[in-house]
């Protein structure tokens, strides 16, 4: 364990490194993870960051929990596989969880449900929920408002948004699957 603090340790301040494969950089005007899709040979360019901070949170042979502060554009995949290298094992990352981003802090945050936070009347269709399901026509008629004009409908787990407009429905929005 002295060993993996010490290797965090050392990793702190600015770096340069190699951002994963699999990543948005572009190469060439393409995004690195389609080429790598496609296994197209490239060549990334090393970047450079600055790891404010980077702590052992837990340690149980083989897997290492960490906690990394790192600057703007941070690949967090590629600082694993650097905390492997240096303590001379192969290793990748398991899980990543993003606990904040610039001013943004997730605290213990739990799921939204949108339709508590969009601004629409509620409307109900009287048909077939599988029409909705489904992203079939929808049929005025069978709608307890029919006045034109923007709804949302929720229907079990899904939420939709639809418009009414000359008589006709539209699918702002389809299949919003609530948490």
């Amino acid at each position: 364990q002295k060993t993996i603090e010490k290797t965090l340790e050392h990793l702190k301040g600015k770096i340069r490194y190699l951002p994963p494969r699999y990543s948005a950089k572009k190469i060439g005007g393409r995004r690195a993870y389609d080429l790598a899709r496609q296994q197209r040979e490239f060549a990334l360019e090393s970047i450079e960051s600055e790891i404010y901070d980077l702590r052992l949170i837990h340690y149980a042979h083989p897997f290492v929990t960490f906690e990394v502060t790192i600057s703007e554009g941070g690949y967090i995949r590629s600082i694993g596989a650097l905390i492997a290298e240096r303590l001379g094992v192969s290793g990748i990352l398991s899980a990543l969880e993003r606990l904040g981003e610039g001013d943004f802090v997730y605290e213990n945050e739990r799921p939204l449900n949108p339709p508590d936070y969009i601004d629409l009347p509620r409307n109900r269709y009287l048909g077939d929920s599988e029409d909705i399901l489904l992203g079939r026509k929808l049929d005025l008629l069978k709608f307890e408002k029919r006045e034109e004009g923007e709804y949302i409908l929720v229907l079990d787990k899904i939420v939709s948004i639809i418009e009414i407009r000359e008589n006709r429905i539209s699918y702002l929005v389809n299949g919003i699957q609530l948490c």
